[in-house]
């Protein structure tokens, strides 16, 4: 590896692709590694390396390139994290979507909305995510944007919107979630 850098410093070309070749491929691994069942590690492996490839023949590298290059991957897997946790703990205001329930009562009495209404709140209370799955899908949103807003994909969306209608039946059913 150490010639191919310097070949790569040099001017070869050929040695800066395969350079940054094994170099992605070793980035793969590691956030494979650490960031087990995601499945943005090409994607992060690559903004490590462009990064990487801007600023190799630039920077002055005093402590070596690996240091500097895992610096670099490492960074980039702590923003990435950081932009989870953050679209993680931002939800919208539930309050809102449920004020929109109203629409219920065009299609049910009274008695039957005041309980549908009494189990939501359970449910929002215990089980948020699913709450709100099942009232954007209620107000008529399709997947791709209740997914959107969620920040998850379909396969999660059909999971959660399973397990908050069977919390949901099972409310109704003995009034406990």
């Amino acid at each position: 590896m150490d010639s191919l850098l310097k070949r790569a410093l040099d001017g070869d070309k050929a040695a800066e692709n395969e350079f940054f070749f094994h170099l992605r491929e070793r980035f793969i691994y590691l956030i494979k590694y650490n960031l087990r069942g995601d499945r943005n590690y090409e994607d992060l492996a690559q903004e490590a390396c462009l990064t990487i490839l801007k600023k190799y023949k630039q920077e002055n590298i005093e402590e070596g390139f690996n240091a500097w290059a895992y610096k670099i991957l490492r960074n980039k897997i702590g923003n990435y994290l950081q932009k989870c946790r953050t679209q993680r703990n931002h939800r919208s205001d539930l309050s809102s979507d449920l004020a929109d329930m109203h629409s219920l009562e065009c299609i049910a009495g009274e008695e039957v909305l005041m309980v549908v209404r009494d189990c939501m709140r359970k449910l929002v209370h215990s089980y948020r995510r699913y709450a709100r799955a099942l009232n954007l899908i209620h107000l008529g949103f399709k997947v791709p944007e209740v997914c959107r807003r969620m920040h998850v994909n379909p396969n999660n969306l059909y999971v959660i919107l399973s397990r908050g209608r069977s919390l949901l039946k099972n409310c109704l059913d003995t009034g406990a979630v």
